[in-house]
């Protein structure tokens, strides 16, 4: 049986090749890569400031202190929705350490774009995150 990563709740695929050699765990192995089934587990990014324009739209995300450092919006959106990455913000404030998940949505006029899963605190928002390129 496969390990089940986009398939829906109740659903599973069973590769119907015998496994007991090498050839049949390699072809069971690309059977269930090709039905969806096979997925690396996704890295987490944590971003800690957000990149806006003149009108406070999100345009980027960044952590100074990981390899990534940077990442467009585009690139973000690309990340999530490939699972290749989750994006969480993180929020220390005086007694609270938050994390926000950020999510990919559409816009009324079909664009994507980003935001944090609602949660208890507002300083996780991206909305509310220090600009990536302050001094």
């Amino acid at each position: 049986m496969c390990v089940s990563g986009g398939i829906s709740e109740g659903q599973s695929h069973k590769v119907a090749i015998r496994s007991n050699t090498i050839i049949g765990v390699f072809v069971a192995l690309a059977a269930c890569f090709f039905i969806g089934g096979v997925h690396a587990q996704e890295s987490i990014r944590t971003v800690v400031a957000s990149e806006k324009d003149e009108d406070g739209l999100i345009l980027g995300v960044c952590n100074r202190n990981e390899t990534w450092r940077y990442r467009s919006l585009n690139g973000v959106i690309q990340d999530i929705n490939s699972g290749e990455f989750r994006y969480e913000t993180l929020c220390e404030e005086e007694l609270v350490e938050s994390n926000g998940e950020i999510k990919v949505m559409k816009s009324k006029k079909d664009n994507d774009f980003i935001k944090t899963k609602r949660n208890e605190t507002e300083c996780d928002n991206l909305d509310e995150l220090p600009d990536c390129f302050a001094p």
